[in-house]
């Protein structure tokens, strides 16, 4: 009886032919990405349930939100600092409680 596979000291050959394993790895990285989609779609669904008081506790608007989740991390770059512009003229506008 004859081996179906042979075994050496680099491995296991013939288990796939390099066309198979990039076609393999094209496979999982497509699930992979689908799979991040659809938990960003979860996040953003769930983020746009919240009201506007509930957002900018967490330093969001609704119009910030599908950014944030897609890419943005709250404190940095461009969200912070339209949330920050917002804070800070809404900390400055309210009139003081003497």
């Amino acid at each position: 009886m004859t081996p179906i596979f042979n075994q050496s000291s680099v491995g296991w050959i013939g288990l796939a032919s390099p066309p198979a394993i990039q076609l393999g790895r094209a496979i999982a990285g497509a699930i992979r990405r689908f799979a991040a989609e659809l938990r960003y779609r979860r996040a953003i669904q769930e983020l746009r349930q919240f009201d506007a008081r509930m957002l900018s506790d967490i330093g969001l608007v609704h119009s910030e939100i599908e950014a944030a989740v897609r890419g943005g991390r709250r404190g940095t770059g461009e969200i912070r600092s339209t949330a920050d512009k917002r804070r800070s003229h809404a900390v400055h506008t309210r009139a003081p409680h003497w």
